[in-house]
Formats: C-alpha cells, sequence, structure tokens
C-alpha cells in the first residue's frame, strides 16, 4: 500500500484559514512564494552586513548572527526571518502537494489496472516519445516499469518506490517545519543576549539538509519517469556546496575556538568573537568560519529559484486546490 501523506491529505488541515481556498484562487502566482524567499535572502543577508558594519559598530569580521543582533537593525532582521519562515512553510506545503499530484495522478500502482493520466501532460514537461508495442528489459529500470503501446502509454511504479517517495515528501515538508522554527529562533533570539536558544535555532536550520536531499531524490526520480521533471543537476551542486559549507564553518569554529583558553565555550563570549582580531589566536580559523557562514546562507537563495522554475512550469494547481 502507498504510504498516505495524511497530513498533506487532510482536508482538515489549515482550515483555520482556509489555505486550499485560498490557493484555488490565486493558483497562478503560487510559484511567486519561493521566488519571495530567494529574493529576501539575497537582500536581507547583505543588507543586515551592511548596516551593522558601515552604519552600526560592528567588526568587519563577522558572523551573520552578530551582524544581525546590532540595534536598531536587530528588529529588521527578525522581522524578515520570520517572513522567510512562514514562506518556508507555505512553500514547502505547496510543493508537497505538487509531488503528490505526481504520484497519485501520474503513477500507477501494480495492482491497479485503471489508468492514471493526465489531462494536461503538456503542462507537467512529459516529453512526448515514439509509439513502441513491446516491453523490454530496457523499459525497466530504477523500479519503473514502462509499457507502451499504439494507442496510449500505461505506467506503473513498484510500490515500494512509491511509498518511499510519499514518505520523502512527507518528511520534506516536516524538516522544513523545523527550519523555519529554527529560523525564527536565530532571528528573534539574538546570540549575544540568548545564546543557548540561538544555537538550538541553528541546530533545527540544518534540518533544511536532509529537506534539499529529499527534494533532490524526488526530483530525480520525477525526471527517471517519462521526464516529468527537469534532473536536478544543478539543485544537486549547490546542495553540495551548502554541507560543504555548513562543515567547513563548523569545523574551522571549532578549532578557532580550542586555540583559545576557554575551549569550546568560546564561541559563547562575545567580547571575544564580536570582535576577533589578528592578535588573538584561532583569528585565521575563525575568518574561514565567518565567509562560509555567509558564502553558506546565500547559497539557499538560488535553491529557491530552481523551486521557483519547477512551480512556475505546473499548470495544475486547480486540480489540487479546489473550492
Amino acid at each position: 500500500m502507498m504510504m498516505d501523506s495524511k497530513i498533506l491529505t487532510n482536508k482538515k488541515f489549515f482550515r483555520i484559514i482556509n489555505l486550499d481556498e485560498i490557493f484555488h484562487k490565486y493558483h497562478t502566482y503560487l510559484w511567486i512564494m519561493p521566488l519571495l524567499i530567494s529574493i529576501m535572502i539575497i537582500i536581507t543577508l547583505p543588507l543586515t552586513y551592511m548596516m551593522a558594519v558601515f552604519i552600526g559598530d560592528r567588526y568587519t569580521i563577522s558572523l551573520v548572527s552578530d551582524a544581525a543582533s546590532a540595534a536598531p537593525f536587530s528588529g529588521y532582521f527578525s522581522l524578515c526571518t520570520d517572513i522567510i519562515a512562514i514562506l518556508f512553510i507555505i512553500t514547502s506545503y505547496i510543493r508537497c502537494k505538487q509531488v503528490e499530484f505526481f504520484l497519485i495522478k501520474q503513477f500507477k500502482l501494480n495492482n491497479n489496472n485503471d489508468d492514471i493520466v493526465d489531462d494536461d501532460d503538456d503542462d507537467n514537461g512529459n516529453n512526448n516519445e515514439e509509439d513502441d508495442t513491446t516491453t523490454t528489459d530496457e523499459h525497466r529500470t530504477n523500479g519503473y516499469l514502462k509499457k507502451s503501446t499504439k494507442t496510449e502509454e500505461n505506467f506503473q511504479i513498484d510500490e515500494e518506490i512509491i511509498a518511499k517517495l510519499s514518505w520523502q515528501n512527507y518528511r520534506y515538508f516536516i524538516c522544513m517545519i523545523l527550519v523555519a522554527i529554527g529560523l525564527t529562533f536565530v532571528g528573534n533570539f539574538p546570540c549575544n543576549y540568548h545564546p543557548f536558544p540561538h544555537a538550538f535555532g541553528v541546530v533545527l536550520i540544518l534540518f533544511s539538509l536532509i529537506a534539499f536531499y529529499d527534494q533532490i531524490y524526488i526530483c530525480q526520480k520525477l525526471y527517471e519517469f517519462d521526464r516529468i521533471e527537469s534532473q536536478p543537476i544543478s539543485m544537486t551542486i549547490l546542495s553540495c556546496l551548502i554541507i560543504i559549507g555548513w562543515f567547513i564553518a563548523i569545523a574551522t569554529g571549532l578549532i578557532a575556538s580550542f586555540q583559545q583558553e576557554s575551549k569550546i565555550l568560546t564561541l559563547m563570549n562575545n567580547d571575544l568573537r564580536m570582535k576577533w582580531t589578528d592578535e588573538q589566536p584561532g583569528s585565521q580559523w575563525f575568518k574561514i568560519t565567518v565567509l562560509a557562514e555567509w558564502i553558506t546562507f546565500l547559497l539557499y537563495s538560488p535553491i529557491y529559484l530552481m523551486l521557483t522554475n519547477r512551480m512556475k512550469q505546473f499548470h495544475n494547481w486547480q486540480k489540487i486546490f479546489t473550492n
């Protein structure tokens, strides 16, 4: 049996504000949600740095959180992170419904002989192929079985694969909720006043790595299955760079900390962390930490640009969100 994403299919979900009705009414503009995330990230971070360093009193080599904690800019940063967090949840919900549509409407289970054919194949980016009367081993790859006839094409997918894709779609949604919660912690609990809630928020943001993996896996399977979506090559590269960036930032931060007498608690020392001069031990490692962190956060922007393109090319939103 296919694993149902109960939260995503339950019509009572989000009933308080009736999101489905809103999405149905404005379905042609849903792709703007991830675009807004991309724009806000690429604008908020540089502006925060420039205001904190050139207008405020922050040191040039500052972590994102330290630059954002400068008054009065901390309030603007907090507002932006809250807006982005809300957009994260809305975008991930919409994207999950889109993937669910592909799984339910365009995939056919092995024990189901009824054809499930989308009326608007062109809307999903499917490539029309020449008709074929044979079914060979070449039609079965990566768990998929493709049968071709002269008049139509019927598709079947192993129950194991569709259950895995459904689970990963659901897990992506849950991870992005955790990321949104983490982002609100980071934005509303400055590290210089509330270091531990701030650190907890950073840990939650790391769940984005799992979310990106799930999204890449789903996109790849959709590509393998009759080219429903394009192959996620750029998304894969960017996700790998984000993982590397997080690893470098954490590793070099720990190395810089251990060169101080207080060891791991060094990063909790506001006076040192906010003005880690060249005379201090570990300053070079800390510079790498700062650079890696800023680049890593900025790389989230093009990820959502790619998601924008995938959602914009989809034209069956009215079939998903009904009144």
